[in-house]
């Protein structure tokens, strides 16, 4: 069995009525999040034990900042240690759809309508650990992120930040399908087990993506990916995240 099919979702029982989902996560995200709890509950622990003993042996830890800088790393490690737990609790595992709007898992490359404007390329995501080699991730309750949901190629789009408004135009977006990996996975229709978004259903087989789809443009042709812009991350220029 290839060793990342144990990080994949196991199969749950219905929530209850009103019960809500503790995130929504893709398969590539959750299983990265697996991954890093994995290593922050075995080898992250271990460092950090070893740091706080070797802290201790330098002598008095009331004036000992190694021991006061371990001890805060340790915290931040802890809290999220915490985090990882709850959002991979009872997740929502979504996919990408075929869609000619701005939706969560969309990669959206837009045009700021401003002096020399370079294109900026964002994923679009329920989650801000959702990632795309390349370019930033924006999330749909974000200023921006809310602005762009719905909207298709050619359309302008203006938002408020705190340095302003700020006016876009959609020049292309297509679905992000993290690349390879993943073959033989099952997911079940809105609706089917799980409400709301698709929910995997077990299995030891992995999924598969595919390739990313071609994009529109704005004149209604094919091209290529759009070009990434900005570095990766989560949160959008000017406020968009």
């Amino acid at each position: 069995m290839d060793d990342d099919a144990r990080f994949l979702p196991p199969t749950r029982p219905p929530r209850r009525p009103g019960q809500e989902p503790s995130d929504r996560l893709t398969l590539d995200a959750y299983v990265r999040l697996r991954k890093e709890l994995e290593q922050l509950e075995t080898d992250g622990r271990l460092h950090m034990a070893e740091r706080l003993l070797h802290a201790r042996e330098l002598g008095d830890i009331r004036e000992n900042a190694e021991y006061d800088a371990a001890k805060n790393e340790q915290g931040l490690m802890e809290a999220r240690i915490r985090e990882l737990k709850h959002k991979l609790s009872d997740p929502d595992i979504v996919e990408a759809t075929d869609t000619e709007e701005v939706a969560a898992g969309t990669l959206v490359t837009l045009l700021p309508l401003e002096d020399d404007p370079e294109e900026e390329t964002y994923l679009v995501a329920h989650s801000a650990e959702e990632r795309a080699a390349g370019v930033r991730t924006m999330t749909v309750s974000s200023p921006l992120g809310k602005a762009l949901l719905g909207r298709r190629v050619g359309d302008q789009v203006s938002y408020q930040a705190p340095g302003g408004t700020f006016t876009y135009q959609v020049v292309a977006l297509a679905p992000h399908r993290p690349p390879g990996s993943w073959r033989g996975a099952r997911l079940t229709p809105p609706g089917a087990g799980r409400p709301g978004a698709g929910w995997w259903t077990g299995g030891a087989a992995r999924a598969s993506w595919g390739a990313d789809a071609t994009p529109t443009t704005a004149a209604g042709s094919p091209s290529g990916p759009p070009a990434p812009s900005g570095a990766p991350g989560s949160t959008a220029g000017r406020g968009g995240a």
